[in-house]
Formats: structure tokens, C-alpha cells, sequence
């Protein structure tokens, strides 16, 4: 014997007027394989005689480059998130996408060793160091992060997940996270 199925009405969502809730809007996350651009790294701190080049200096490339595509935000500036014991703060840098690349390396390595509070449109946090995936920072403005890098030794590949958390919509969070792989995959493309 056949039945319909029954139908259980879900639990309304009970809100105490003591309990905050908060939202920092969309939080959107895509797996990425960093291989190429671990290459690439090493490549470019051996071609620059630095001792090693900032992942930092290239995710902040990537996506100042992809706002220019995708206009995720309506503004252009895009910075640096240093994450200290006392806190967030964020460092301008300028023309990320269009500057020599070498200019855009010394500026982030300015902005990380200087406590700034500059004001932004989209902010980058390097968080590869950390022993984390993923964090949604709050501060005000939508956050690119790239969470921790983890090796593959049966593949001998790298992998890292890339988050996008903010107010924005999840289709141009989508496309602008989609630009963001595609051209960390393409290193050659950030430093020219």
C-alpha cells in the first residue's frame, strides 16, 4: 500500500531578545590547488634574491585584478589584512593590479611589518600560516582569505581553500572567487 508522504511543518526559530544575533553576510569558499603558484613562488624569490616570496604579494594581486574584471565591490582600493595578538588591521596598497610587481611586493611587505588602519574596498588576508581553513574577519568591508596550505605527498600537489566573506552578492562572489583561482593558477599573469 502506497502512502503519501507526511508532511512535518519545520521548527520556527525561536529568538531571545537577549541573544545577539550577527551576520557578516555571505560567506562563500572554493577548494584550490596552489602548485603552479608554489612554483612560482620559489621561482620568483630566487629571480629577486629574497629569501622568500610573500604568497601575500600574490593572492593581493589576484584579486585586485579580478575586481577589475568582476567589480565585486563598487569601489577600486584594494589592501592587506595583518593579523596581529592585538588585532585586525588593514594597509592600503596602491594599484595592486597595474604596479610593477616588484612594487607591489615591497608595499606588502611594508604593510605587514607597519600597523596602519587605512581605509578599503576589499581586503586580503593571507592566512596560509595559520593552522586554519578558513576565518570570516569582520572588518567592515568584504574579505578575501586564503586559509592554510597543505601538501599532498601522494600527488605532490598543494592545496588550500579560498574564502570570500562579506556583503556582496554570491553571483559576482562566485565569479570574482572563480577569476581569483584562475589566476593564482596563472602566476605568470600576476607578475606581468
Amino acid at each position: 500500500v502506497l502512502r503519501d508522504p507526511v508532511v512535518t511543518p519545520a521548527a520556527s526559530l525561536v529568538v531571545q531578545g537577549n541573544l545577539p544575533l550577527v551576520s557578516y553576510g555571505v560567506l562563500l569558499r572554493r577548494h584550490v590547488d596552489l602548485s603552479t603558484l608554489m612554483h612560482a613562488q620559489q621561482a620568483i624569490a630566487d629571480e629577486t634574491g629574497q629569501e622568500e616570496t610573500s604568497v601575500a604579494s600574490l593572492l593581493l594581486r589576484a584579486a585586485a585584478k579580478a575586481q577589475q574584471k568582476i567589480s565585486l565591490v563598487p569601489g577600486r582600493s584594494v589592501g592587506l589584512a595583518i593579523i596581529r595578538n592585538e588585532g585586525v588591521s588593514v594597509a592600503h596598497v596602491h594599484d595592486a593590479a597595474g604596479a610593477p610587481f616588484r612594487t607591489v611586493m615591497s608595499q606588502a611587505q611594508q604593510a605587514l611589518s607597519a600597523h596602519r588602519e587605512d581605509k578599503v574596498d576589499l581586503a586580503v588576508a593571507d592566512m596560509s600560516n595559520f593552522d586554519i581553513d578558513e576565518a570570516v574577519l569582520n572588518i567592515g568591508v568584504p574579505v578575501l582569505t586564503l586559509g592554510r596550505t597543505m601538501y599532498d605527498s601522494s600527488k605532490g600537489t598543494h592545496h588550500s581553500t579560498l574564502s570570500l566573506s562579506g556583503n556582496i552578492s554570491v553571483e559576482s562572489g562566485t565569479k570574482f572567487l572563480s577569476m581569483v583561482a584562475e589566476l593564482l593558477n596563472s602566476p605568470v599573469r600576476l607578475v606581468i
